[in-house]
């Protein structure tokens, strides 16, 4: 999938320059073997013990605590986005 889109990417580049370059199928380990800063993290799923341990109070103090930050910075709604510790996954199955 990695190759592909920086295929896509490529071509995109270079519209109407003859053909565009590719990447061999071995570009992205090759990329990750030769910078070590970045790495390959799996999803993991959260154990049903510690995913019903939240305490609804709690959650409802941090919530209105990010809405008077929100409110006294003038973050408007619009500028709010969802994004967790896993990062983005599309078109990725939960096991990888």
């Amino acid at each position: 999938m990695v190759p592909g889109c920086a295929n896509a990417i490529l071509q995109y580049a270079q519209p109407g320059l003859g053909p565009a370059p590719v990447v061999s199928t071995q570009w992205a380990p090759r990329f990750l073997e030769h910078h070590t800063q970045y790495f390959v993290r799996k999803q993991q799923y959260i154990d049903i013990d510690p995913k019903n341990a939240h305490q609804p109070v709690s959650i409802r103090t941090w919530f209105e605590k990010y809405e008077t930050v929100g409110n006294n910075h003038d973050i408007q709604a619009c500028y709010h986005y969802k994004f967790d510790e896993t990062g983005f996954s599309i078109g990725i199955g939960c096991d990888q």
